[in-house]
């Protein structure tokens, strides 16, 4: 149920957006093919925003994620074909990249996601 403001637009209230979130999350879980954990779904968006290079290190600060639980999900994103690490001479410090299907992945998130959402 849409509550209206006093002082300006309707905004949707908590079962709204649940409703919402969930309707949206059933439609990913059932079309996507792989079944993405929150932690990994949170990381490779991260990764995918601009302002890399992305490292472990940077995406657990990014996240509040400790980095071998950001490890974990690269290295499941990667098995995935999500993501990619760039190494370097110093292996420590790879850079975590999005392929072109973790783009795909993701544009196609985004499409759902923008599919009925309430109106604020």
């Amino acid at each position: 149920m849409l509550s209206a403001s006093s002082e300006g637009p309707v905004e949707p209230d908590s079962d709204d957006l649940v409703s919402w979130l969930r309707e949206r999350v059933l439609v990913m879980v059932r079309s996507q093919g792989r079944d993405l954990s929150l932690r990994q779904l949170g990381v490779l968006l991260t990764i995918g925003e601009p302002g890399g290079p992305h490292t472990i290190k940077g995406v657990a600060e990014a996240t509040g994620v400790e980095a071998p639980g950001v490890a974990r999900a690269a290295d499941a994103l990667e098995a995935y074909k999500l993501t990619r690490r760039l190494i370097g001479k110093d292996r420590r410090a790879a850079r975590l990249e999005v392929t072109p299907s973790g783009r795909a992945l993701v544009g196609a998130l985004g499409t759902q996601l923008s599919a009925k959402m309430p109106v604020a």
